[in-house]
């Protein structure tokens, strides 16, 4: 696909976000981020934005702005929100309205797993880009690493322990998000991707001992892990949150408790970067000795 128009990156400043438009710049790529405060524009300003734009996704006349004149969307749909599929469906109208050629949905591995609602909530925005009548490629990543980086490492640093709601000893699969936003970067950028569905994985299944395991051998000292009951968690970490992420999270903890979240098949991933994704050791590793966002 031809560069030649800007490409719009929702949550250009975000956790996961942010790492898309320094891959799409080191593209050619001209992005106009998109973002909702003065912390988030200056997140997506330091990585190489230039032109923001500011909006509530529920002001269509915000969004229908930051459309305009772009030639390709990247969008990961905001966390844990109750009207998340409303308002994915709802922009990809609008991004075909506004004559966008190539969309880009960041969404989840396993959305029919409708045990939990931040899963079943992709279904619909996907099922409304097949329709939408635009190029389309959607990425379907598994738990992302930078998870553990934004909201664990500093008190893993504190305490010595990493501590989750759900069974330690369930495996699950994991990806680093910067492998996700090459393979973005791509989709918006190169043939090859459009119109086509991508679970992206790292290899293998770990658990949270294993984490732990690997946090100690990085830092050079003991870190451990125990299970929380989901009510204390929610209470301290989530005190003043509404009541539907609170629900959110007993659903996560009812399905990781029982199966883990399987999958670690890297086949896609792989082939797509064209060499080994980053695997969780990997990451650790880096956090322990780099003070970088990463």
């Amino acid at each position: 696909m031809p560069v030649d128009k800007p490409i719009l990156v929702m949550g250009a400043g975000g956790h996961f976000g942010r790492f898309i438009a320094p891959q799409l710049i080191k593209r050619g790529a001209t992005v106009r981020g998109m973002v909702h405060h003065d912390q988030a524009e200056a997140i997506a300003r330091s990585t190489g934005v230039k032109d923001i734009a500011r909006a509530d996704l529920r002001d269509e006349s915000a969004v229908r702005r930051a459309l305009n004149g772009v030639g390709g969307v990247f969008y990961i749909p905001p966390k844990f929100l109750p009207d998340e599929a409303e308002i994915g469906v709802r922009f990809v109208q609008l991004a075909a309205e506004a004559g966008v050629d190539r969309f880009v949905l960041s969404g989840v591995m396993y959305p029919f797993i409708t045990d939990m609602r931040n899963h079943r909530s992709k279904l619909p925005v996907e099922l409304a880009l097949v329709k939408s009548g635009m190029d389309f490629t959607i990425l379907q990543p598994t738990n992302i690493m930078q998870s553990t980086g934004a909201f664990f490492w500093d008190r893993v640093l504190e305490t010595g322990e990493y501590v989750e709601p759900w069974a330690q000893d369930k495996k699950s699969c994991y990806v680093d998000y910067r492998d996700v936003a090459e393979v973005a970067a791509k989709a918006l950028t190169e043939d090859g991707l459009q119109n086509g569905t991508f679970e992206l994985t790292a290899a293998g299944t770990i658990s949270r001992n294993d984490i732990v395991a690997m946090m100690s051998e990085a830092l050079g000292r003991t870190i451990t892990t125990r299970t929380m009951r989901i009510a204390d968690w929610n209470a301290q970490n989530m005190p003043s949150d509404p009541p539907f992420l609170r629900e959110a999270f007993i659903d996560i903890d009812l399905f990781y408790s029982r199966y883990g979240f399987p999958g670690g098949n890297d086949l896609v991933l792989r082939t797509i970067l064209g060499r080994e994704p980053r695997t969780m050791r990997d990451y650790i590793r880096e956090l322990a000795t780099t003070s970088a966002g990463i």
